[in-house]
């Protein structure tokens, strides 16, 4: 009788998070790589022009999946990126042996196949319309679940303020992605654009190259 709902964002914005994240030294994934000596060697996180450009390829490489995670294991990598891996996991009740099993045929169709049989959730949020896909889910499955519908509504439609909303101050700032880089990303996070429905990859700033 619960209703599971789940969310996404636009996989460069998560990419860009997570390296700002890294940036102010925090997050699992600064550790581990610390932990790997590959934070220093790499110039992963620092403050130089097109350092985020490294950190991307670093992490969109299939090779690298063993410093990502335990999980990430190197079939699962060589089918899907990290952030698709890291929303696949969060979709799936006890996914390891799922996504083993799954990624053991070679196929994204196996993944898919997956995702659309054993998923728990059923309405995706985006992180981009927020507001306004709450506001939908709560005129639909989520109605029955809450004491005052009207009342959510109307705090959604004031504009609610965000909690935990990102301070970077450069977020317009940086140098724009190269092309190839993009498609690269595309590439790799092919499940957000074919599953998940969102469009061609865009770098907010005119793409470079």
């Amino acid at each position: 009788g619960k209703l599971f709902f789940t969310s996404v964002r636009d996989p460069l914005e998560l990419y860009r998070s997570l390296h700002a994240f890294g940036q102010e030294g925090k997050g699992t994934l600064r550790k581990r790589l610390r932990e790997a000596g590959l934070v220093d060697t790499r110039a992963l996180y620092g403050k130089r022009p097109g350092c985020f450009e490294t950190w991307l390829d670093f992490m969109l490489a299939p090779e690298n999946a063993p410093h990502l995670d335990p999980d990430y294991t190197p079939e699962i990598a060589a089918l899907v990126g990290p952030m698709s891996f890291r929303f696949l996991r969060l979709s799936l009740y006890r996914p390891r042996p799922k996504l083993a099993k799954a990624a053991q045929k070679g196929t994204k169709q196996a993944l898919i196949r997956l995702y659309r049989s054993q998923k728990l959730h059923g309405p995706v949020l985006r992180n981009e319309t927020l507001n306004a896909d709450l506001a939908a889910l709560i005129e639909s499955d989520l109605a029955p679940h809450l004491a005052d519908p009207e009342a959510a509504l109307a705090e959604l439609r004031a504009g609610i303020r965000r909690v935990n909303a990102s301070k970077r101050e450069d977020r317009d700032s940086r140098p724009a992605l190269p092309g190839a880089t993009l498609a690269r990303l595309r590439k790799r996070e092919w499940f957000f654009y074919r599953e998940l429905g969102y469009g061609p990859v865009m770098d907010k700033r005119k793409v470079a190259g």
